[in-house]
């Protein structure tokens, strides 16, 4: 690798073609760095006189195909192209206002003075904005001649530019500006160009409030783009002989801000560029097509006015390589391993040889791997159905659905995944139906160590070293999903009692607890003996807005008690009331517009503001009071419920050999492939088997048979008239 640093600034950059690379991410600057940048404009321009400059660090280039890949420092690129584009689509605004006033009756001396100098503001303009254009007599679409920018953005960030260059456009008829060609895979406004382009537009008409008139006006335009061209310089280090990705993930561990996505797509991309560009564009398809489906879901969650929404985009599926890489691996993953170990975990499964030095084939098969739990994610995350969760059976999308309205810790992500994975694999053979219906079973009982653990209120959690190997202890089981409330537990953790929680119930104070609206929600649905489509119906009405569910919690006896001191029997300083108020037996469901009605008021008027048509109103309705003893009374009501909701099986199942968990027509089955393979005189194989607890997968289990029958051939054959073949289960 050779490397050639040299001082530039944006005049002498623009002499060459720059193109952001296909793997890197869209523009996502805030409004902090705009603010910061903008205000450096400023200061190098009222500087002018003292000739100032203002450093902006470094952009790395990497030489490749008669291309310049920016592998960093496309922000800032994008950032002056956005103020560039602005100070000079608000200078056409301003001569296309004085061409009208000229053409509008003036004549004479004045009109020639006008016309003239107007004229010389649209040239002089026009050839500052060439700076960042080239001429391009053969345009790739075969169409006319026309000017193209000479800095081709990422993807992501195309469209916007096309918008741009249309600003341009049509405020000089004359200018023909090649447009990019937009792929359909690219994900809809995802990119802060246009956010920040109209930040622009008003910093500039903000700064025109103190000039007199439009010569000012166009002076200090043309001021602030000559500052830009000239008043930033910056290094360029320029990259030859190397693999841009393996430069990209230094800049990483050199402190640049690069996010997980940033740095995971890199890996899938690595060796791309260097090798055949023509197999570029599918492997650019391919990763934008899963953005996208990923993603597509989100943005319904957002408002389209979002002015952070390309942030909020990134947060997002960043959150999700976290229990990915947890269920790729089966083990903890820390942000500081994170990459490494997915880049391992996807090699060991990309074990074919024949491809090993291809890397478009290996970028294929890692985008795919990347996607293979992003439509589970979206369905826990934000209650979404889309690919290949929409087809998923009715009672897999309950269960999901149900982790969803507990909030879930991403920690137990990783097994719900893997669990989902092999659900879909399973048949209808009765052996395959029964274990659908453990899976289930098996979902039940994490969201049963969920509750227990929120409810009652200890200081510890369980942790993730329960959750993350939970699949594989399974897996190692012989798929035993009877197993996992065994597993749930630890001696430094044991399973919260229902005693435990009976005196947590009583005692402690609740109405900051995690999960109690879903707890409410299932004690509604409890007490009111829905039916499953009356629940499917109250859970639709319930979160048909993701952000604002209908239902919220409700202090009956509210946190400003001065309307409530006629239902008091007795008086209670501040710190007693607070403890009594948020006990919670003085906890319920209400609909948020009748909570806000009801507010504070006393409990005869919260009677009749909250009527009778929930079974919080029900129970309300017949009451002349509500103090101390009707809370306590409420508090062993709910917990009555919940042990009976989330029970505590201690007569749960306990590891043995797998081969116990095998049905019988399993046992057969592997029977006859052994009796196949195996000749008669070693079948005591078997027998030494069972004997020393032999575990593994059974497609492995005739090779290995083979393998051992060598080294006991002498114990078969004096043997073999006395050993029966026997495995356990038998």
């Amino acid at each position: 690798m050779s490397l050639d640093v040299e001082k530039f600034d944006f005049e002498k950059f623009y002499r060459e073609k720059y193109v952001v690379p296909f793997n890197q991410r869209s523009y996502i600057w805030g409004e902090t760095q705009l603010n910061a940048f903008w205000d450096d404009l400023v200061h190098v321009e009222s500087n002018r006189s003292r000739h100032e400059l203002h450093f902006l660090g470094s952009i790395v280039a990497h030489k490749s195909f008669n291309n310049n890949f920016i592998i960093d420092g496309q922000q800032r690129v994008t950032t002056f192209n956005l103020m560039y584009i602005a100070l000079f689509s608000m200078a056409m605004k301003l001569i296309n206002e004085r061409e009208g006033i000229v053409q509008g009756g003036m004549s004479g001396e004045e009109y020639r003075r006008l016309s003239r100098e107007t004229s010389d503001y649209r040239q002089a303009f026009w050839n500052q904005l060439k700076m960042i254009f080239e001429y391009d007599e053969y345009p790739s679409d075969g169409g006319s001649a026309r000017w193209a920018l000479r800095f081709r953005p990422s993807l992501r960030d195309q469209g916007a530019y096309n918008s741009l260059l249309e600003y341009i456009e049509e405020s000089m008829s004359t200018v023909k500006l090649e447009r990019f060609n937009i792929l359909s895979e690219v994900v809809d406004s995802d990119s802060n160009i246009l956010v920040n382009y109209k930040k622009i537009e008003k910093k500039i008409r903000d700064m025109f409030l103190t000039l007199r008139d439009s010569n000012e006006k166009l002076g200090k335009l043309m001021l602030y783009m000559e500052q830009l061209a000239k008043g930033f310089i910056f290094c360029v280090v320029t990259v030859e002989n190397g693999d841009p990705t393996e430069i990209f993930d230094n800049l990483n561990t050199m402190g640049e801000r690069l996010s997980k996505l940033d740095v995971i797509r890199n890996s899938a991309f690595q060796g791309i560029i260097s090798e055949d560009l023509n197999e570029t564009n599918t492997i650019n398809k391919l990763w934008l097509g899963f953005e996208k489906a990923f993603i597509k879901s989100f943005n319904e969650t957002l408002a389209e006015d979002d002015s952070n929404k390309a942030k909020k985009q990134l947060d997002y599926i960043n959150a999700y390589w976290q229990p990915f890489a947890h269920a790729l691996c089966n083990t903890a993953i820390t942000n500081k391993n994170l990459i490494s170990e997915i880049n391992f975990a996807i090699d060991d499964l990309f074990d074919n040889s024949e491809l090993e030095d291809k890397p478009s084939e290996r970028a294929k098969f890692k985008i795919k791997q990347l996607g293979k739990y992003s439509d589970i994610y979206n369905a826990l995350r934000i209650n979404k159905y889309a690919g290949d969760a929409e087809n998923l059976p009715k009672e897999l999308k309950y269960e999901l659905n149900t982790f969803y309205r507990l909030k879930c810790p991403t920690m137990v992500f990783s097994y719900i995944f893997q669990a989902v994975d092999y659900y879909v694999t399973l048949g209808n053979e009765q052996h395959e139906v029964k274990t659908k219906k453990d899976i289930i079973d098996s979902f039940k009982e994490v969201q049963t160590r969920i509750m227990r653990d929120t409810f009652s209120l200890s200081d510890r959690q369980a942790p993730k070293d329960i959750y993350l190997p939970l699949f594989k202890k399974i897996k190692d089981h012989g798929y035993n999903f009877r197993l996992v409330r065994y597993f749930l537990v630890t001696k430094q953790l044991p399973y919260p009692t229902d005693s435990q929680l009976k005196e947590d119930f009583e005692t402690k104070e609740y109405f900051g607890t995690e999960r109690m609206r879903y707890f409410l929600e299932e004690f509604e649905i409890e007490k009111r003996s829905y039916t499953p489509l009356q629940i499917e119906e109250f859970l639709t009405q319930q979160y048909r807005d993701l952000k604002n569910p209908v239902y919220e919690k409700d202090h009956l006896m509210p946190v400003d008690g001065r309307n409530w001191k006629e239902n008091l029997t007795q008086e209670y300083s501040k710190k007693e009331y607070s403890e009594l108020v948020n006990k919670i037996g003085n906890i319920f469901l209400l609909e948020k517009t009748t909570n806000i009605q009801k507010g504070n008021k006393s409990f005869e008027d919260s009677k009749q503001i909250i009527g009778d048509q929930t079974v919080y109103g029900e129970f309300i309705s017949t009451l002349e009071k509500w103090d101390e003893s009707d809370i306590r009374d409420r508090c062993r009501a709910y917990y009555d419920f919940f042990i009976k909701r989330w029970p505590n099986k201690e007569d749960h199942e306990t590891p043995s050999d797998p081969s116990n968990d095998l049905p019988k027509e399993k046992i057969e089955s592997m029977k006859q492939k052994f009796n196949q393979y195996l000749e008669e005189d070693i079948k005591v194989v078997f027998q030494y088997l069972s004997q020393n607890s032999w575990e593994r997968n059974d497609q492995n289990l005739i090779k290995d048979l083979k393998e051992m029958a060598e080294s006991i051939q002498t114990l078969a054959t004096t043997r073999t008239n006395k050993i029966t073949l026997k495995l356990v289960g038998n």
